[in-house]
């Protein structure tokens, strides 16, 4: 059980819009370098295919392996820069299509919107 007043910690993925992992992140450098013209693309290391920027205590990865390239996010404070190479490999790994029924679920789905007031 988490002590109190720790920090959540989090990881974020999501498939994003990029030829490669490479071009997608070149692609969102953009954004990024409106508040920090320092911010750089480089390849992860011990990822083979991955590349990452880093600003402050965030970091995005882009990800070889699917027909999509994904995005994984996360703070430092929920996996240092030098542990996080066995996760991204383990998520590069990760089949796109699995075998078994879906798990409808588990997928979110949107609000209906409110009806119409009489």
């Amino acid at each position: 059980m988490p002590q109190p007043n720790t920090p959540a910690q989090w990881f974020r993925i999501a498939t994003i819009i990029g030829d490669t992992p490479q071009k997608a992140a070149e692609d969102n450098l953009y954004t990024m370098r409106r508040t920090d013209p320092n911010v750089t693309v480089e390849p992860v290391p011990d990822v083979p295919g991955a590349f990452w920027t880093k600003q402050n205590e965030y970091r995005w990865a882009f990800l070889p392996g699917w027909k999509a390239v994904r995005m994984f996010a996360w703070k430092t404070t929920s996996c240092s820069d030098d542990k996080i190479a066995g996760l991204l490999r383990h998520i590069i790994a990760a089949p796109e299509e699995v075998s078994g029924p879906r798990r409808d679920g588990l997928v979110p789905v949107a609000a209906p919107p409110p009806a119409p007031a009489p």
